[in-house]
């Protein structure tokens, strides 16, 4: 589908995402092909061509709902690191870097191993006062913005406490 040309359009962004109208095309499609093989069924002549036109149809279907292992995704070896900090003692959290949204999904898979909380996530709707902690924090508010270090602020330790 086309939905890339929509998106601009603030109407169709109220579902975030113009490919989630897919859901609401599901039944008119299924509608639309019921009626497509009534008329292929009312133009086959033998009982002959019914049975193949059926084991066909048959054979889609079955085929459509194939599961195949398929790797989606490579899982990345995990780091030694992450069993060190679940075996560490004593409550913290994990600030991961580069803080970036399109890696939190990797961080929160890297939370099973350590077990700690995270520091940042991912999130649908990320609400205006999510990076207030960032933002109020100069070293932070650096890091969040350029993903550099800033080298001003060699004390790391002390920049994180409130």
């Amino acid at each position: 589908m086309l939905y890339r040309l929509l998106e601009p359009v603030q109407v169709i962004r109220l579902m975030r995402v113009p490919d989630r109208f897919n859901m609401f095309l599901a039944l008119p499609i299924a509608v639309t092909a019921a009626y497509g093989i009534v008329v292929i069924l009312e133009n086959l002549r033998s009982k002959r061509m019914v049975v193949a036109f059926y084991v066909l149809l048959l054979t889609l279907i079955l085929f459509e709902y194939l599961v195949i292992p398929v790797p989606l995704h490579d899982i990345p070896a995990q780091s030694p690191f992450f069993q060190e900090l679940a075996e560490e003692s004593g409550s913290f959290a994990i600030l991961n870097l580069p803080i970036d949204s399109l890696k939190a999904k990797t961080y929160m898979f890297e939370q099973v191993t350590h077990q700690r909380p995270l520091i940042q996530g991912n999130m649908s709707r990320i609400p205006l006062s999510a990076y207030s902690t960032f933002d109020s924090n100069p070293w932070l508010n650096t890091l969040r913005h350029t993903a550099e270090m800033d080298p001003a602020y060699n004390d790391v330790a002390n920049s994180l406490h409130p």
